[in-house]
């Protein structure tokens, strides 16, 4: 999943080492993520996290539409029990550039 690095932190349990060991994420991490994203944004960077889920319950042999668990993504109710308890790995700062005809030569 990917989005905002502040909504995935609520959505987020646990948090994946640099060695690819899951620890739990505790207040002082998310205090320490909290003020790099604060100093990445203040340098004009755009900021995407990302974050996955490993115990994928029903969702585990999913494969389409006529899925038994599809009716789950259809209902914005489930939203939440779906985007919980996930895995916090990262996050970047992108430098948005506008690109126009004017300037492509």
């Amino acid at each position: 999943m990917q989005g905002a690095v502040e909504n995935l932190l609520e959505r987020c349990g646990y948090i994946q080492l640099l060695d690819g060991s899951v620890v739990l994420l505790d207040d002082g991490a998310k205090a320490l993520i909290l003020s790099t994203l604060r100093d990445m944004s203040a340098g004009a960077l755009r900021c995407l996290g990302f974050a996955y889920k490993e115990d994928l319950a029903e969702f585990a042999t999913y494969d389409g539409e006529e899925h038994a668990a599809h009716k789950y993504l259809l209902d914005p109710s489930y939203y939440s029990s779906i985007e919980s308890n996930m895995i916090f790995c990262g996050f970047v700062g992108l430098r948005v550039r506008t690109c126009t005809s004017w300037n492509l030569f």
